[in-house]
């Protein structure tokens, strides 16, 4: 009986060993998962950031071309009338 009892309290200690390693990794992971929140947050805003910019140099570009556009059609008007 007390064989059977040693073996019992062998298993216990090793669960609880077993338990406590699982809360710690469950703290590190708890943490890791905290940090990258954060950091995929912080991608996300500058995503977004890059995002406004591009669209921003799309349209000074059109611009630009469209405003291109006008000169040479007047330069050829012009010389169409010379």
């Amino acid at each position: 009986m007390e064989e059977v009892l040693n073996v019992l309290e062998k298993k216990i200690a090793s669960l609880v060993g077993l338990i406590k390693n699982l809360k710690t990794e469950n703290a590190r992971l708890v943490e890791e998962h905290a940090h990258l929140q954060a950091q995929n947050k912080s991608l996300q805003q500058a995503l977004q950031e890059d995002s406004r910019r591009v669209n921003q140099e799309k349209e000074v570009t059109r611009q630009v071309v469209d405003d291109l556009i006008k000169c040479i059609d007047s330069l050829v008007e012009y010389e169409q009338h010379q």
